[in-house]
């Protein structure tokens, strides 16, 4: 995204001649983790933020938003979707209640009304914690079934819960 939205603006020759825009397109393309250096320059209104930054994660949390409704309209996720990896967990704090995140998981006009019950979660383990958490309580529910829930009803609020299924499976530990 960041590529994409510096070469456009390179075209329009909005940032490209600037001291500063050279700045971070250097420590972008010089890091070991170019998407840490990015993160690092996207909030709007600290030192060192970039408008090209700024933009890339705002695009990237509304298509990850918009793709997350996508999944609860596809599968019919009455029991939550569930967003996890590094990428969530390391911007878990942007992606929570009120952000850009709510705003494109809620924006899918008409359709909203078929999946409004379905809460949004965010994981906030990565790695191989996560998978590990996962594989116990694969194997807790093999040897002691747990009933499911039954579906969420309509017209429950979106509910953003940060490392919920760590918490839950450190419970039964």
């Amino acid at each position: 995204i960041y590529d994409f939205l510096r070469s456009d603006a390179a075209d329009a020759a909005e940032t490209s001649g600037t001291a500063a825009a050279h700045e971070v397109e250097a420590a972008v393309r010089s890091a070991a983790d170019p998407s840490a250096a990015i993160a690092s320059r996207c909030t709007p209104g600290e030192p060192g933020a970039d408008a090209t930054c700024v933009a890339a994660m705002e695009m990237l949390i509304s298509a990850l938003g918009a793709e997350a409704a996508n999944a609860a309209l596809r599968f019919q996720a009455h029991g939550g979707v569930f967003l996890a990896g590094g990428v969530t967990a390391k911007l878990a704090a942007r992606l929570g209640a009120g952000s850009a995140l709510r705003d494109a998981y809620l924006g899918k006009g008409r359709s909203v009304a078929a999946y409004e019950g379905c809460p949004l979660y965010l994981v906030t383990r990565e790695g191989d914690e996560l998978a590990l958490d996962g594989a116990w309580e694969c194997a807790r529910r093999a040897f002691q079934p747990v009933p499911r829930p039954p579906p969420a009803s309509r017209g429950v609020p979106l509910e953003v819960c940060v490392d919920c299924v760590a918490s839950a499976v450190a419970a039964e530990r």
